[in-house]
This record gives structure tokens, C-alpha cells and sequence, in this order.
């Protein structure tokens, strides 16, 4: 490995289910009110303000590593910091100003997984995710992209259509992916058994996209301190999705140092293919983990990614 790899634990889902948006004006709640936590929370979302937050992000920590859920509802990106809500109090414009503050600082990491690199001329942008797309209840579940292609999560997975998933690292920050969907673990509270997600890249080939996304096998389960997990890589893989280049790669981590669920092996599979809009590249990630007594179909990571189709 020839990256730095110094990080945190992943950022999984607590026992406690994440309530939905507050709608605004009930009662002037505080949306924040019932988040404990020892350190600020990770996650910036759009339009937020006292009693209307388009977020959801918990962490709960034990021992002073952080476990916890990097799961939030809205976009996550530059346009996310708004101003205060209208009709706020000085004192409260100066609250959400302060737990912004906080946020933007825990998301400044010394460097970034994805380059900066900007759009093609041309490419829209689109600043907030597609509409959820609704189908009777116990049927596979589509999630629509902002890079303009859609997949199909198993029907018994939470879909987090509008929000985001991944981990919090020690070398890049935050690392997340959107239009997210997850598998909550039987065994152990504190963890998902597999999720998945899109993200963008820029400025890079789908080869150089694949390789540098995969890289996040090196950091998510890194904890310093701690013995290094092995990390063993695949060669790539390329084919095509409807006449479109496509590029897959894989990683599998070992000795992995957890005390929450005792994972004892986890499984990465990303693949890259050209962006429609929002970003020159789109990655697709399948995450699964290996946990004593849980157990989790090992065709499930194809069976995801195999459902990659323009939107």
C-alpha cells in the first residue's frame, strides 16, 4: 500500500433508527436537541436552520474511536451552507451559524479522496437528488443518480435515496457516497452487513477513477493504533452497460481490528462508468462485511451492481 492510511473506524448506523425531516413550524423544535455526542456532528446539509434540517447524522463513540452513522437526508456539496431561515431571532441565526461552523470544520480535511478537477464544459449540474421512485411495497427498489444512471437495491434494504453513506477517515474526512441504500446487521447494533452508493469523479479516465475510488478499502477500516488491515486487490475488469465503457474493480480487507461486531472481513466492488451529468465519472459502490453468525447471500454484490442502467 502505498498510500497514507491512517483513519477512523467506518461510520455505521446506531441502534436508534434516524426520524424523518421536522417539518418546519412544529413548535419550534430543535433539531438538534436530541444528538448526544462528545464531539461535533459530521455533515452539512442545504437550507438548514433551527426547526426545518435537512439532516440527519449521529455519532456515537465509544472508548474515544468513533462509531456512528454517516447518514444524512438532502445534498451534500459546496451549496450546502446556507443562510439562517427566515424569521429567526439573532440569537438563533448565531446557533446555527456556530453548529455550521463546526461542521465545515470537521469536512476540511488536509486533502481530498476525489479531485477537484471541474466539470466538462457543458455537463449540468444537479444540485440535489432525483425524485424517489416509488414501487409497491416488497418489489427490488430503483435509485435514480445525479450522474444519470439508476440501480436497483433488494427490496428488504432501507433506501436512502436522497441521502448519503461512508465513513468518516483520519486522512481525508468525510468520504461518502449518495442515492445510498443499506442492510442493517441481525447480529450487531451498531452496524449495517452491506450498503451502497454513487459518487462523482473528475478530471480522471474510468481506469483512474476505479483504481483511486477502491482505494477507500485502505482507509475505512484503519485505526490508528492498531494492527494494519491487509488489504488484498483485484486486477480490473472492463465491459460494457448498454454500449457504455464500464470499469470494475474489487477489494478484500482482513484483519480487521473492530470491538463493536467483531467484523472479521470486509468486501469493496466498485464500478466506474461516464457520467451524464454532475460528474465526468460515475462510481457505484457495493460494501458487505463478513460478521460471525450473520449471513449474507455472496451473490448480492453482483446481483446490485449488475442492475447499472442509464436513467
Amino acid at each position: 500500500m502505498d498510500m497514507a492510511t491512517e483513519g477512523k473506524d467506518e461510520v455505521e448506523r446506531t441502534a436508534t433508527e434516524p426520524e424523518v425531516e421536522q417539518p418546519e413550524g412544529e413548535n419550534g423544535n430543535d433539531p438538534y436537541a436530541d444528538m448526544t455526542m462528545r464531539k461535533a456532528v459530521l455533515g452539512i446539509i442545504g437550507g438548514l436552520s433551527k426547526i426545518a434540517l435537512k439532516l440527519i447524522l449521529i455519532l456515537a463513540l465509544a472508548g474515544g474511536a468513533i462509531y456512528g452513522v454517516l447518514y444524512g437526508v438532502g445534498y451534500l456539496g459546496a451549496k450546502a451552507i446556507e443562510s439562517a431561515a427566515p424569521g429567526e431571532s439573532d440569537d438563533e441565526t448565531d446557533d446555527v451559524q456556530a453548529f455550521r461552523d463546526a461542521l465545515e470544520s470537521e469536512l476540511s480535511p488536509s486533502q481530498r479522496f476525489r479531485p477537484t478537477a471541474p466539470l466538462p464544459e457543458g455537463m449540468e449540474t444537479v444540485d440535489w437528488p432525483p425524485a424517489k421512485i416509488v414501487v409497491p411495497a416488497g418489489s427490488p427498489q430503483p435509485i435514480a443518480t445525479r450522474q444519470g444512471w439508476t440501480y436497483t437495491i433488494p427490496a428488504e434494504w432501507t433506501n436512502v435515496h436522497d441521502g448519503f453513506i461512508g465513513w468518516s477517515t483520519e486522512s481525508y474526512g468525510a468520504v461518502a457516497y449518495g442515492s445510498a441504500g443499506s442492510l442493517k446487521s441481525t447480529t450487531c447494533n451498531h452496524t449495517d452487513i452491506a450498503f451502497s452508493g454513487s459518487a462523482g469523479r473528475n478530471g480522471e479516465s474510468l481506469e483512474d477513477a476505479a483504481r483511486a475510488e477502491i482505494r477507500i478499502a485502505e482507509h475505512a477500516y484503519t485505526k490508528a493504533g492498531h494492527p494494519q488491515p491487509v488489504v488484498t486487490y483485484s486486477d480490473l475488469q472492463t465491459f460494457e452497460i448498454d454500449g457504455h465503457p464500464a470499469v470494475r474493480t474489487s477489494a478484500h480487507v482482513t484483519n480487521i481490528t473492530d470491538d463493536e461486531c467483531d467484523i472479521s472481513a470486509a468486501n469493496f466492488e466498485i464500478v466506474a462508468v461516464p457520467g451524464f451529468s454532475d460528474a465526468e465519472v460515475a462510481v457505484f459502490i457495493v460494501h458487505t462485511k463478513e460478521i460471525p453468525g450473520e449471513k449474507l447471500d455472496a451473490r448480492i454484490s453482483d446481483e446490485v451492481l449488475s442492475t447499472i442502467r442509464p436513467s
